[in-house]
């Protein structure tokens, strides 16, 4: 799925720091077609009172690299400083 060819209002779940602009997304992951970004905070996803449900055209502007991220279902990827997108197989929790 390239996130640039995807509609804005495609349902994505975000944390609550990137929910209110508190910190910079930097982990995104595709499960089964479901989009979830987080600021990679320790244990931050672990925490599912803090999670909001937005489109994900709210997030294009506050980063601009989501439009160059192709991400398959079953994968994550972590954005690095130089603004490129790092994708490996998504981990699943024990």
């Amino acid at each position: 799925m390239k996130l640039s060819e995807v509609p804005g209002n495609l349902r994505t779940i975000v944390c609550g720091h990137v929910f209110r602009n508190e910190r910079a997304l930097v982990f995104v992951s595709n499960q089964e077609g479901d989009l979830c970004v987080f600021c990679g905070g320790p244990f931050c996803e672990a925490h599912t009172d803090n999670l909001h449900s937005i489109g994900i055209g709210h997030l294009f502007d506050r980063e601009p690299a989501l439009l160059e991220l192709e991400i398959e279902e079953g994968s994550e990827a972590i954005l690095g400083l130089d603004k490129s997108w790092a994708i490996m197989p998504l981990r699943m929790p024990n």
